[in-house]
């Protein structure tokens, strides 16, 4: 489903340098609609939820949104929703030269289906994007995603609650001497 509503949310004209904000913030562009970005060709496109990790190294993972485009030929290399006898299936399309035709995985866990002649293989088109939402959860006085939780996050933070973290940080800050309470006062100023 399309979302057709009036009130788009902006969008800010800088990129996130995931530092200090910047001093342009306040310059918006046009609201951005999801549907111009994603969506090239509405009448051909369809969203699926991806229900297996089958896909994880390519970064599609359980409960993504995958957006598909059925009017696109497919390639060698490209992530596509097929049926490989009556079993639908995110994978990548591998063509060899000498036609015969591989759907690979990006999961060690899961195999590779090399296709035979008597097997019946329908592509229902090409993957064009993913549209992924987190979902957090209370972990003490931290929110942390459900990603987190799992330990599929790249971070070298624990998640503890608030009052841990900043014991820590207590303890390996330098002891306070004339010098860094000038540095202090000169920062602040």
């Amino acid at each position: 489903m399309l979302i057709n509503d009036t009130t788009l949310p902006p969008t800010n004209s800088s990129f996130v340098q995931g530092g200090f904000p910047s001093p342009a913030e306040h310059y918006i562009e046009t609201p951005l609609d999801l549907n111009k970005l994603l969506v090239h060709r509405p009448d051909a496109t369809y969203f699926v939820r991806i229900a297996s990790d089958a896909m994880i190294k390519a970064g599609i993972q359980v409960g993504d949104i995958l957006v598909v485009d059925r009017s696109l030929d497919a390639f060698h290399g490209a992530i596509v929703i097929v049926s490989v006898d009556n079993e639908f299936m995110v994978r990548y399309l591998c063509m060899k030269s000498n036609g015969a035709i591989r759907l690979d995985a990006a999961n060690p866990a899961s195999r590779s289906i090399f296709l035979e002649d008597l097997q019946e293989i329908r592509l229902f088109g090409v993957v064009t994007a993913i549209v992924r939402r987190f979902h957090y959860q209370k972990a003490g006085n931290v929110e942390v995603s459900s990603e987190a939780r799992q330990g599929k996050a790249v971070t070298s933070i624990q998640c503890r609650k608030a009052a841990d973290i900043m014991e820590d940080v207590r303890k390996r800050a330098p002891k306070r001497n004339k010098y860094t309470t000038k540095l202090e006062q000169d920062h602040d100023a």
